[in-house]
């Protein structure tokens, strides 16, 4: 996965919005990412917990 998924670089470097502007968004889908990515790790390992793997 793309750090930059959501929010391209040159989105970031063009002169329509500042990037300042662009940050929260930003930060919020990384964080939203991160988020998402956390809950699946978490379901992954209950999962084989459960089994006793």
């Amino acid at each position: 996965m793309s750090f930059f998924r959501f929010v391209s670089i040159p989105t970031l470097l063009s002169g329509s919005e500042s990037a300042l502007e662009l940050l929260p968004d930003f930060i919020s889908n990384r964080a939203a990412v991160l988020l998402s990515l956390q809950t699946n790790l978490a379901r992954e390992l209950d999962f084989y917990y459960r089994r006793g793997i």
